[in-house]
């Protein structure tokens, strides 16, 4: 985009022209590195503005790491009350990166900084910094991240999860790496965390599948699994669902029990059979039956006390019109405060269908 914070209006108004002007007398060196992060761009502006050159020579070298600085009260312990100015301070006093890698509560070391400087912009965040910076306290997971050429959301979240590690190769985690359509959502983990869904329900007394060397062999895996799953007879049908948490309508109807759920996956050729345990155990994902403007499966999930879209996919997990989206959207709207007494999902996401 042109412009980064509120300026990327075509036709401004006379408000938005003042706010266009104010943002004129900001240098274009500072505009075109704060534009780069995907959030937070008014903290990294007020923590160029406050800390100086050499707060936008670490911007340059390292933005993950002066990300974590510009908003040190989420990574120092305790908080300090002035966070900016102790960001400066820090960095007036000449220390190196590995003194606020260490001041963050990251590991101190050479091989971190590198780790940290190879996060791409649209991969930082504040919670992809939290789970880099616990990863890195982890043999298996720093050792991964510190093979990776490029850290991006993809690489990021397997890299992290001790659960999902081990069922990637690093010839897989570096191919994810590469992709950009894994740089700010990781696709690649949601089907993952289906594979041993759908593995486990499968296979109860095996070990999980993996590793798994190329994506191609992934997504192999993930469609044979989706088959078997579907027209598996041994799928206990007889679990009891919650009641869901959101009223249904004419066009948008709750699974109730669990051999529709099973029926849902067949018809819609998905693997939302999966979601069994998510939806009947944790509770923290409810599956529907969208009939119109289309066919399709909806899945929502628990974010706080809101319920909100997770997937929604056509047959063969297609995506959906706008026109269907639109529907499901302004249904969700129409119950957006409805509160549920469930408890708050501890996942950091949820899978797709």
């Amino acid at each position: 985009p042109p412009f980064c914070l509120p300026f990327g209006a075509q036709k401004a108004n006379p408000a938005e022209l003042a706010w266009l002007k104010w943002y004129e007398t900001i240098p274009s060196e500072v505009r075109e590195i704060i534009r780069l992060f995907p959030e937070r761009q008014w903290h990294m502006l007020s923590f160029l503005a406050r800390c100086g050159e050499a707060a936008f020579d670490l911007t340059a070298s390292n933005p993950a790491l002066a990300y974590a600085l510009a908003s040190n009260w989420v990574y120092h312990r305790p908080s300090v009350q002035r966070p900016l100015r102790s960001a400066r301070a820090l960095l007036q006093r000449g220390k190196k990166q590995r003194d606020v890698l260490a001041w963050l509560g990251f590991p101190p070391t050479e091989a971190a900084r590198k780790t940290l400087a190879k996060v791409i912009f649209n991969a930082i965040s504040v919670s992809s910094l939290l789970y880099i910076r616990q990863g890195m306290f982890d043999v298996a997971s720093f050792k991964a991240m510190s093979h990776i050429p490029r850290l991006n959301a993809g690489a990021i979240r397997i890299a992290t999860d001790p659960i999902l590690l081990p069922l990637a190769a690093p010839t897989l985690l570096e191919e994810i790496a590469h992709r950009r359509e894994e740089d700010r959502k990781p696709k690649t983990a949601y089907m993952l965390q289906d594979i041993l869904a759908m593995h486990q329900l499968l296979f109860p007394n095996r070990a999980h599948p993996g590793p798994i060397r190329q994506l191609r062999r992934l997504l192999e895996m993930h469609d044979e699994f989706v088959e078997d799953i579907n027209s598996a007879s041994s799928l206990d049908t007889d679990i009891p669902l919650p009641s869901p948490p959101i009223t249904g309508s004419e066009s948008i109807l709750p699974i109730t029990t669990a051999r529709e759920l099973a029926e849902e996956g067949r018809l819609q050729h998905n693997c939302v059979a999966s979601y069994l345990e998510r939806v009947a155990i944790r509770q923290n994902v409810y599956v529907y039956r969208v009939l119109w403007p289309e066919r399709c499966t909806l899945s929502v999930a628990r974010r706080g006390a809101e319920w909100v879209i997770s997937e929604l996919k056509r047959t063969c997990n297609k995506s959906p019109s706008e026109a269907t989206r639109r529907v499901v959207e302004e249904w969700l709207d129409r119950n957006a405060g409805m509160k549920t007494n469930r408890a708050a999902p501890l996942e950091l996401e949820d899978a797709p269908l």
